[in-house]
């Protein structure tokens, strides 16, 4: 394998100093223009490529970002990754990848080691058990880079990218009662992610507006887990909980749900229909496929990596936007109008 050129060796072939070559490569006015001009022609003729770890010194930063997210084998949380991979790339920078598992001790572990890596700045996505958020105001005092995504809170002083959860709830609770859907609940997540209780509260608005007096409605708290929803679900029916509708606030709920409506021998949207929130792949894959409020998860990522990479290339823009994104209802086989039948 040929060995990559070095200053080294562009300074003896030019009969020069190593230092006088460095300081031309690096922009240096001190340099005589003629000398300059044959060290950069030999530059480009060489393909020379400047070790990226000494530039990174140079500049006192590592060139490398962290990502922390409660599941990587939620694809929304893959394609968010995805779009701040391809923004960081493209500016040069690297990115480590943390998973928290919906951990808040190995959110504030990895947060940690994130920081003794000396990145220059972090993405994070909230874990469900986060209550406490001193670990995220130490990255800031440390003068760390740092964005939030999807999973945010107010406590932090950070950008914030997210969507507008209230409304794409409000919307999918608009649908089903628009349908004809009257005995509606709505499988909430937990109530210490903001995302949640903004879904909920969506809910309850556009129930209200509704205003009619033979629209019945309760919310039950979940875990964004499908086993923990199909639990709940099963628990609901069991009790006797009349209900003809569902909206889910993440789709790994609804899928949940979907495994214990069909295990009670129900049939959707026939016996009960059936909203998520997300629109992950396997969405239009379900049986039926999946009625669900579409979130851009790539968009996502590259405004919360194109925001992270302003932030460390000025030091001085303390900007704590938040950055909201709209959302679309996605209308499949889990629902169908009611209006009009008996």
């Amino acid at each position: 394998m040929k060995r990559p050129v070095t200053i080294k060796d562009i300074a003896k072939m030019l009969g020069i100093s190593k230092s006088t070559v460095s300081r031309a490569i690096r922009g240096s006015e001190e340099i005589n223009p003629e000398t300059k001009k044959r060290i950069m022609d030999l530059v480009e003729e060489l393909d020379y490529q400047p070790n990226a770890f000494a530039r990174s010194l140079l500049k006192h930063r590592s060139n490398t970002i962290g990502v922390v997210i409660p599941a990587i084998e939620n694809s929304f949380f893959a394609n968010l990754i995805s779009g701040v991979q391809h923004v960081a790339h493209s500016k040069g920078y690297n990115v480590m990848i943390c998973q928290t598992n919906d951990s808040f001790d190995r959110e504030v572990s990895d947060i940690r080691t994130l920081c003794r890596h000396q990145v220059d700045g972090i993405i994070l996505s909230l874990s469900s058990e986060t209550k406490s958020f001193d670990h995220l105001q130490s990255v800031i005092d440390k003068d760390i880079a740092f964005v939030m995504a999807d999973r945010t809170t107010h406590k932090i002083e950070a950008p914030r990218i997210l969507v507008n959860d209230r409304d794409g709830a409000y919307n999918a609770t608009k649908h089903l009662i628009e349908n004809g859907y009257r005995n509606i609940i709505h499988l909430a997540g937990p109530e210490s992610l903001e995302i949640a209780n903004l879904r909920a509260q969506g809910f309850s608005d556009a129930m209200e507006e509704a205003g009619s007096t033979d629209i019945d409605s309760k919310i039950f708290r979940c875990p964004f887990r499908e086993e923990k929803a199909r639990e709940l679900t099963l628990e609901l029916l069991k009790d006797g909980v009349k209900f003809d509708a569902v909206f889910a606030a993440s789709d790994k709920i609804a899928v949940g749900a979907m495994m214990a409506i069909k295990e009670a021998g129900l049939y959707i949207p026939d016996d009960v229909a059936l909203v998520g929130f997300t629109d992950l792949p396997m969405a239009k894959l379900l049986t039926p496929s999946l009625t669900t409020i579409q979130q851009p998860a790539q968009e996502m990522g590259r405004k919360a990596a194109e925001l992270l990479l302003e932030s460390i290339e000025d030091k001085e823009s303390h900007d704590s936007s938040d950055y909201v994104m709209t959302t679309r209802l996605i209308q499949r086989e889990s629902t169908k109008s009611k209006v009009g039948k008996a």
